[in-house]
């Protein structure tokens, strides 16, 4: 088999492992390669315009994957011309009606609805993190290139398709799944607050205000100070940090562990109250 490299431009098939999804094309539009890891292709969808990351290897080691060598993008642009005479149809017992005179010369262009497929630096940067939350929340150590990816400045796109929405009403960006921040740890603090910024959770008014009585306050304190040295996750910090939870039951409260859901609230409270400057400006726009 000839050895396939990986470059930017080039066209590839996803082929559908059951055949009822059907194969999917891809462009490559960027190719980011490190002599220490891995190197990572960012794809865009031909149908979807969606960006999509994958590592070189596992691209070139997946025989679902087919490279295209003798394929290409090709832009059509029709135009169309017709005449309108103006003129209505009628018989012979009807009399003729006075129209309006229409253009003489009538001419359609139809153009793609979709921008060029270009990959900017805002989609890689989402999809690189996109990435690093997977790969923390399989356990895995992120790679050297996924993490400047994550964390690269970039400006926003010159244009932006804004799509047709229904309603007013402004979206809002909520995590689906807690369990993704169980392996973090503070070295990827400026990944755990790019994902969590603009979120739901970032507004709640209960991590702004004061503790209650007891534990509360020094166990906010302590939970950051815990992520601050480095030596464990999230997850790792949630199980040593029991708090008191009331037994439907019983009416007696059990010591037990929160859901992560809840204590990645108890980290955000903790720094906006305890945090350093940086850590308040990572995460706070009033900070900014």
């Amino acid at each position: 088999m000839e050895k396939v490299t990986i470059s930017k431009g080039q066209i590839w098939t996803k082929k559908s492992p059951t055949g009822k999804r059907g194969d999917r094309n891809y462009e490559v539009k960027e190719v980011f390669a490190d002599d220490e890891v891995n190197t990572l292709v960012v794809l865009r969808d031909f149908n979807s315009n969606n960006p999509k990351a994958k590592e070189a290897h596992d691209m070139l080691n997946d025989e679902s994957w087919v490279y295209r060598s003798n394929a290409c993008i090709v832009e059509e642009i029709r135009v169309e011309r017709t005449i309108d005479f103006g003129e209505d149809n009628y018989t012979s017992t009807k009399p003729k009606k006075k129209k309006k005179k229409k253009e003489v010369e009538k001419v359609f262009i139809p153009f793609p609805v979709k921008e060029e497929a270009t990959a900017t630096g805002v989609d890689i940067k989402r999809e690189a993190q996109r990435q690093c939350a997977v790969t923390q929340s399989k356990g895995k150590k992120l790679t050297q290139i996924a993490k400047a990816l994550a964390n690269a400045k970039v400006k926003p796109a010159e244009k932006k398709v804004v799509p047709i929405v229904a309603d007013e009403k402004t979206e809002v960006k909520e995590i689906r799944d807690w369990n993704t921040f169980n392996y973090y740890r503070y070295d990827s603090f400026d990944i755990f607050a790019n994902i969590l910024r603009d979120t739901e959770t970032i507004s709640l008014h209960t991590i702004r205000t004061g503790f209650r009585r007891g534990i509360y306050k020094p166990l906010h304190s302590q939970a950051i100070a815990m992520w601050r040295d480095g030596e464990m996750s999230l997850n790792e910090i949630r199980l040593v940090q029991p708090t008191p939870i009331k037994n439907q039951l019983t009416g007696e409260n059990d010591w037990r562990p929160c859901q992560m859901h809840n204590f990645v609230i108890r980290i955000l409270k903790a720094v906006y109250h305890f945090g350093t400057l940086e850590e308040k400006k990572a995460l706070f726009e009033e900070f900014n």
